[in-house]
């Protein structure tokens, strides 16, 4: 998977993060004791104070801990900040707080990927698909991790999982023709990467994977 494409799937994750704590997908109101933490924090981050607005969301953690739009917060404002750690420590928090959701393992996988612990992103993804089979981020992640642990033959398996339920995806089949590739199996590489050129002509990483079948 190409920087872009997780920089992309990255923003989509957070915006999603920030709009359930808004209260755009029905979150529900924190505690009192957090508010005036989350509403000096909701102010500084609209003044464009980031830093002040992460600060101000650890008092908000500090004073309502089992509060999980509250932690979840916390999480994506450290991930923002670039904070890789601390944004996996309060997703992984805000998970224990919520066990069968899937935003804050999700989140925790991407901080893990950032910071180059596949091992870890590849177990969230499965975490991930034992709550929701089908998810497309998740298991996309998960099977990238794999790759990373040299693991291709079951990224491979993953990625023809995700084009069963979701056809037609570019980066899916560039990525099973490269783990095809990694696996030792030329054919269904070649395979792989011939899709990508028909859905796709001219596409050079289409191009450059059938030169490495032969």
């Amino acid at each position: 998977m190409r920087a872009s494409e997780l920089a992309s799937s990255v923003a989509i994750a957070t915006v999603v993060a920030l709009a359930l704590w808004r209260g755009l997908l029905g979150a529900p109101v924190p505690a009192d004791r957090a508010a005036e933490p989350l509403a000096r924090g909701e102010a500084l981050e609209a003044r464009g104070d980031r830093e002040g607005a992460l600060e101000a969301s650890r008092d908000a953690v500090a004073a309502a801990p089992d509060r999980y739009f509250v932690r979840l917060r916390l999480a994506t404002l450290a991930w923002l900040a670039r904070d890789y750690r601390v944004a996996a420590e309060e997703y992984r928090a805000a998970a224990v707080l919520a066990p069968r959701a899937v935003e804050p393992r999700l989140g925790e996988q991407r901080c893990r990927l950032a910071l180059g612990d596949y091992s870890a992103a590849a177990a969230l993804g499965q975490a991930i698909r034992e709550r929701d089979p089908h998810h497309y981020l998740g298991t996309l992640w998960e099977a990238w991790a794999l790759m990373q642990l040299g693991r291709a033959t079951d990224a491979a398996g993953l990625y023809r999982a995700l084009l069963v339920d979701y056809p037609g995806q570019l980066e899916v089949v560039l990525a099973l023709g490269e783990a095809e590739l990694a696996e030792g199996d030329r054919r269904a590489a070649a395979d792989a990467f011939r899709e990508a050129a028909r859905m796709h002509p001219g596409e050079p990483r289409a191009v450059s994977g059938l030169a490495k079948c032969r």
